[in-house]
């Protein structure tokens, strides 16, 4: 038997309903429903629901429900439905007309990109972060964003911001989504403003159904450890000394680049360096490093005049690093590996040497067996891994 539609309810019952309705979604007619999170909510919403082109259901909200405005959230419903009948996509008909009223807000307003960015970076939320955390988010919005920064800010379309991920997934894959976040916000901010109407960096649903799925596991260029030391001697730029100290010192000490980029001079202990738990992968432990004399020597031979609470290796403008720092080194170079290729290339000469696994794991702040094993490894070895850090480093540099 053909389902027959729903007659739509008149203005009257949909005021009782939603004065006396349970929690749950009230089908309204017309393709129109009333949504209620709780038995006693004070307001409702409307929700549309429609006809892609291909022939599935989807949703749309409707705002808040407003006995003023049903009639004219009934004329939207019919509206689009009727797109679909005609064989045209609802969805991408309703967000032209939206980037429309967009467009006209955002050249009528005068506001850009980049002073939508300046604002939102001093928004009392942000106001409060950490110097290098402004230092990271600025290096993305300069690096990736800044082609949108004379661009009023509702003229930049999902299709933008798309194209930008597209371009950034092909040599950075790991960064495109941090990018996208950064956008996210600023975007969110705008859409606070009224400046526009939808945000064109959403990525559930939206964006990441047009990009290639998250690699579980990547796999670093490397260099088998009989060659690092050639390697290692390449490391040299009469351009940028500070970077290629901080390149060596990253491989002397098995770390990543992330820690080597925010390391401060007070977590320098001697020959001790701790690298506290916000600036590890996981964040969840800090990590000692034991520090051979090779790695000691490039710190010694830094100016000796600096803030005990100062970067050790500050960039050009005195913040930090730009996020990439190490792999543009290497890319300038020409080398063969990755920076993180390096710490495979340690593990490699570890085990070649026969050093115990556990040292290994210690050495390159790797998280080794279950939930229970690792809640009673509660030593880090420190002491019993600088044999092997030493050795590693004499490698390097005697080789």
């Amino acid at each position: 038997m053909a389902r027959v539609a729903m007659i739509p309810l008149k203005a009257p019952a949909v005021a009782r309903l939603a004065k006396t309705a349970k929690a749950g979604r009230h089908n309204l007619g017309g393709n129109l429903f009333l949504q209620k999170v709780s038995d006693n909510a004070e307001h409702c919403s409307l929700v549309l629901r429609i006809k892609t082109k291909d022939g599935k259901a989807t949703e749309i909200g409707g705002g808040t429900y407003d006995p003023a405005t049903l009639a004219d959230a009934r004329a939207k419903a019919k509206e689009l439905s009727g797109f679909a009948g005609q064989g045209s996509d609802p969805l991408a008909r309703l967000r032209a007309a939206q980037a429309t009223v967009q467009a006209d807000a955002a050249e009528a307003a005068g506001v850009t990109f980049g002073e939508m960015v300046k604002e939102w970076l001093m928004t009392p939320k942000n106001a409060g972060w950490s110097k290098s955390h402004r230092d990271s988010v600025a290096g993305i919005l300069r690096r990736d964003c800044a082609i949108f920064d004379a661009r009023p800010v509702a003229s930049i379309t999902d299709q933008d911001v798309l194209t930008l991920a597209e371009a950034i997934w092909k040599d950075r894959p790991t960064q495109m989504r941090r990018t996208v976040n950064v956008l996210y916000r600023v975007f969110a901010r705008a859409k606070f403003q009224k400046l526009i109407t939808v945000n064109p960096a959403v990525w559930r649903g939206e964006l990441s159904e047009q990009l290639p799925k998250d690699k579980k596991a990547v796999s670093y260029r490397s260099i088998p450890w009989a060659s690092a030391p050639a390697a290692f001697a390449a490391l040299s730029h009469p351009d940028r000394p500070l970077r290629a100290t901080a390149t060596r010192f990253m491989i002397l000490t098995g770390s990543r680049s992330h820690a080597v980029r925010f390391a401060t001079w007070n977590q320098i202990n001697g020959d001790t360096w701790t690298v506290p738990e916000g600036a590890m992968k996981d964040r969840a432990r800090a990590w000692r490093c034991a520090l051979s004399p090779a790695a000691m020597a490039l710190l010694a031979a830094l100016p000796s005049n600096h803030n005990p609470d100062g970067l050790i290796f500050p960039g050009r403008e005195g913040g930090a690093m730009m996020e990439n720092w190490s792999s543009d080194e290497h890319r300038a170079l020409g080398l063969a590996c990755s920076p993180h290729g390096w710490r495979s290339t340690l593990v490699e000469f570890c085990r070649s040497h026969n050093y115990n696994g556990d040292l290994i794991d210690a050495a390159v702040a790797h998280v080794s067996g279950n939930k229970t094993q690792r809640a009673y490894a509660r030593g880090d070895l420190l002491e019993e891994r600088r044999p092997m850090m030493e050795a590693w480093a004499t490698w390097l540099t005697v080789n």
